[in-house]
């Protein structure tokens, strides 16, 4: 039998365990390679959307209308690069409001279907509405690849007319019979939620860390809520952690004062690098364009959650012009990033973007703390230590990130407030001594 190199016998014992530790990587794995052989036979701009996701940039708006408008909207991105019409990104809506799509780099034509036949399919006698900007005759837009900058384009549209536009070529679209429907007054329709909602299940969750533009595709707009704006009550911000989802705050939803705050939720692909994460999470929630906060906020984030959380703050003290006060709460952060992390960098055979970012010395890292965050953030560092034994036994931690982590240096000098309760990195989410801790904290508002 002839024998491996060593290099191959490292490589087969990293994708082993890999593939013992996480069946969704071994299939994302697989998933990409048949993807280049695609790409290498039959190029589109979609395949490339899946291969190439830190290329990736998010195009969003808002759909308007000067008439009442009833029935299914469907917004798409066109492409021509590869000499053929490709629907490359959709976004659909149950009325007006926002749409989100992923595009990879290159030149798109935006345009707005209304489903007028009620038949849950999109074709071309029902367009509606298309964008364009100024001096552009064309009516394309263009997305080129910025990284670690921003990576959104807004392009809003208006439907100014109720006949159909004819746009002389061929589309066909069914509506994803995963698209809910949920009418809000105050948000586009499928914002509103329950924490026990499909979409915020396990297994979805797990498409945000191997399949970041599935995950989108779910859950393109990011943004949800259980009830409608209360513009008299304080906004509290949950933002999850790596793999996590809205439904693991359900206990300290429970505790909330519903009469004087109301939870909002934060839902991204945790696979996704967390320049983009947090980006994200800014222009949401904190920019004004979309989230039009009326008072003070505050911003409860878990684990990965809380870095994504501080790198949106930073925005927040740099880019707005004016800044209401914040209560930041992180529990269980890894301040000073994974050596797991750091690890898998040198190991796995495919890398998930946000691993580079959570390795301790990132870029992303060291950025983190270049930043002051605003007079009127006060930010309270919640760590953990009851270890279970899954960490080095000399090392004191939360089960799953080091102490040393979670209290690093750079973060502390930063906090208002440094607490520590003996739970586990999850228990710290069902602990009723945490959150009544976290609620005489948010009284400080």
């Amino acid at each position: 039998m002839q024998k491996l190199p060593k290099h191959a016998y490292v490589l087969l014992i990293s994708i082993v365990s890999v593939f013992l530790t996480s069946c969704g990587y071994f299939k994302m794995c697989a998933y990409r390679y048949k993807l280049k052989g695609t790409m290498n036979i039959s190029p589109s701009q979609s395949v490339k959307k899946e291969l190439d996701t830190e290329s990736n940039s998010i195009i969003y708006g808002e759909i308007n209308s000067v008439f009442p408008m009833k029935g299914i909207i469907a917004v798409v991105a066109i492409s021509f690069k590869y000499g053929k019409q490709e629907i490359v990104a959709s976004s659909f809506l149950c009325d007006k409001g926002y749409y989100s799509m992923l595009v990879p780099p290159g030149e798109y034509q935006l345009l707005t279907f209304l489903d007028i036949n009620k038949d849950n399919v999109f074709t071309a006698h029902e367009c509606v509405g298309y964008f364009w900007e100024k001096n552009d005759t064309t009516a394309h837009i263009n997305i080129m690849s910025k990284k670690d900058q921003l990576f959104y384009k807004r392009a809003d549209m208006l439907i100014s007319s109720r006949m159909p536009i004819n746009i002389e070529r061929p589309i066909f679209l069914k509506l994803p019979s995963s698209f809910v429907c949920c009418p809000s007054k105050t948000y586009p329709a499928e914002v509103l939620r329950r924490l026990n909602d499909s979409l915020f299940s396990p297994d979805v969750a797990t498409l945000g860390v191997y399949n970041t533009v599935h995950f989108s595709n779910l859950s393109g707009l990011y943004l949800y809520a259980l009830s409608e704006r209360d513009f008299s009550k304080t906004p509290v911000i949950f933002v999850h952690g790596y793999g996590g989802t809205p439904r693991e705050f359900s206990f300290l939803v429970q505790t909330l004062d519903t009469t004087k705050y109301q939870p909002f939720f934060f839902y991204y692909p945790t696979g996704m690098d967390l320049h983009k994460s947090s980006q994200i999470l800014y222009e949401i929630f904190f920019s004004g364009n979309i989230f039009h906060m009326n008072k003070p906020f505050v911003v409860i984030a878990h684990s990965m959650g809380g870095l994504v959380a501080r790198a949106a703050l930073n925005l927040y003290s740099t880019l707005s012009k004016s800044t209401y006060p914040v209560e930041f709460i992180s529990l269980c952060t890894p301040y000073k990033g994974s050596d797991k992390a750091s690890e898998s960098l040198n190991s796995a055979p495919v890398i998930i973007e946000s691993w580079r970012d959570i390795a301790a010395g990132s870029d992303f890292l060291q950025e983190l703390y270049q930043t002051k965050l605003a007079k009127g953030i006060q930010f309270s560092l919640i760590f953990c230590y009851k270890s279970q034994g899954s960490l080095n036994k000399k090392e004191y931690s939360d089960g799953t990130i080091s102490l040393s982590s979670q209290l690093f240096e750079l973060a502390q000098q930063s906090a208002t407030t440094v607490l520590g309760f003996n739970e586990t990195h999850t228990s710290v989410l069902t602990s009723k001594s945490v959150a009544d801790q976290i609620g005489i904290i948010m009284k400080r508002q």
